[in-house]
């Protein structure tokens, strides 16, 4: 099933921040497969196919990458409430 996932913003606040330096290939790869355009409802947004992206090995490296995140060490309210809005989607494999 093809959901809708804001995840990209999540992988720029990973990738820029030094607080948060370490290798997100794990979840860059998971993004680049399983991330694309698409158009649900008449609305144009990027889909995430969860059921494949949940049996790609990659997936279990991205969610240690993302467990071991400080995002305390964010430097702006903004990034750390984006950090925790896509955290909780990924738990929860929700939109």
């Amino acid at each position: 099933m093809v959901r809708r996932l804001c995840c990209l913003g999540l992988l720029l606040v990973l990738a820029a921040s030094p607080a948060l330096a370490q290798d997100w290939t794990a979840y860059a790869r998971l993004l680049e497969t399983h991330v694309r355009p698409a158009t649900i409802a008449g609305i144009r947004l990027q889909a995430v196919d969860y059921a494949a992206l949940r049996e790609d090995p990659h997936y279990a490296r991205a969610l240690t990458d993302l467990a071991a995140a400080r995002p305390e060490a964010l430097a702006t309210d903004a990034a750390r409430i984006a950090f925790r809005i896509n955290d909780l989607r990924r738990a929860g494999g929700r939109t």
